[in-house]
């Protein structure tokens, strides 16, 4: 996608501290003045031509770090020399003070969008909670449609922007965000905030039975909460081949599917593999649905206990307290199986394995 700016406006607003731009009150609307769009831009250049020497200073900066490691001048040697360069801002930093102005027009709106992304472009991901994300929540619902430009960013951009538009899109959004769910699927963990997911019915299904590309887990969760008997197939499917078993079990676990012969075949394939940590995962699944194999594991890893476990709700202990009768300490636990594990049978709607009866 391409954008569209304005020579003058493909730069950034930063709100400067006083010393840097102060503008003495002036007498109102007179012909000859500029107007506060015109002052604004004016602004604006100067702080691009500020930034880009500040660039210099900082790619100066890394060159003599770099060539001091090269060298092998030691972290000493390296101290020395930075402490010699003046303290300069980063555009990072400049960023970080950055403030849009409120009822700002379409392209300053657009041009601080951009100096955001482009400033972040080679940035690590760290979540919703970023600085940067909440820098671009400032453009507000009413420039949805704007930010929604912003989609296909380079880097960390396209996260950054889907999760501003999750916090910004309001019911007068529900069209354009369907209506783009198809190109950007990152976008559906907002139909599933606002409980879009009939209204994008077909996109969803579409996706879920196309087999194409990869859906995020809150694509699958959408799909499940349809209930529609035309999807359990597909989302079996993905439960036993896609990239996420937990997340797709959750979401489709109370769906009325019996997930028995899938969770068997994941646990086959997996206690095959070399990943304790999926073995786990998959083991406390397959129990929960009365794959007796897996309840075998399930005690064995009781009776002779790894280093470490990898996470308390799959911990066989707590499995097979949840999915059995059985109780007491481990070593109770451990004489309980031995004596009815050839007795067992599976409830499958309490999901727990019960010991029969003489005559049943």
């Amino acid at each position: 996608m391409k954008f569209k700016f304005a020579p003058l406006l493909s730069i950034m607003f930063i709100a400067a501290p006083a010393a840097i731009f102060v503008t003495p009150a002036q007498p109102a609307f007179a012909e000859d003045e500029k107007t506060a769009d015109e002052q604004l831009l004016d602004e604006i250049r100067l702080l691009r031509e500020t930034v880009k020497t500040l660039e210099g200073k900082v790619a100066e900066i890394e060159k003599t770090v770099w060539e001091l490691a090269a060298a092998g001048q030691g972290a000493q040697t390296s101290n020395r020399k930075s402490n010699s360069v003046e303290p300069i801002q980063s555009p990072r930093m400049l960023l970080a003070a950055l403030t849009l102005p409120e009822n700002a027009p379409p392209d300053v709106v657009r041009a601080y969008i951009y100096e955001i992304l482009s400033v972040n472009r080679r940035q690590g991901l760290h979540g919703r909670s970023d600085m940067w994300v909440d820098k671009l929540k400032q453009v507000g619902p009413g420039n949805v449609g704007i930010l929604m430009e912003y989609i296909d960013s380079e880097g960390v951009g396209s996260s950054y922007v889907s999760w501003a538009l999750e916090a910004l899109a309001t019911q007068e959004h529900k069209q354009l965000i369907i209506k783009s769910l198809r190109e950007h699927r990152e976008l559906v963990s907002i139909v599933a905030k606002h409980g879009w997911q009939e209204d994008a019915r077909e996109i969803l299904i579409s996706a879920m039975n196309s087999e194409e590309g990869f859906l995020n887990d809150d694509w699958i969760t959408a799909v499940a909460a349809l209930r529609s008997p035309e999807t359990y197939d597909a989302l079996v499917d993905y439960f036993v081949n896609g990239h996420s078993r937990r997340s797709t079990y959750n979401a489709i676990k109370d769906l009325p599917i019996d997930l028995h012969d899938a969770a068997a075949k994941v646990w086959h394939e997996v206690k095959e593999g070399e990943s304790e940590w999926e073995k786990y995962e998959v083991a406390a699944i397959a129990v929960e649905n009365g794959v007796v194999d897996a309840l075998d594991y399930e005690f064995a890893q009781l009776a002779d206990p790894p280093e470490r476990y990898f996470s308390a709700e799959t911990h066989p202990r707590r499995v097979i307290l949840r999915h059995t009768e059985a109780r007491g300490n481990n070593k109770e636990l451990l004489a309980w199986y031995e004596q009815n594990k050839d007795k067992l049978a599976f409830d499958s709607k309490e999901r727990v394995f019960r010991v029969r009866g003489d005559g049943e």
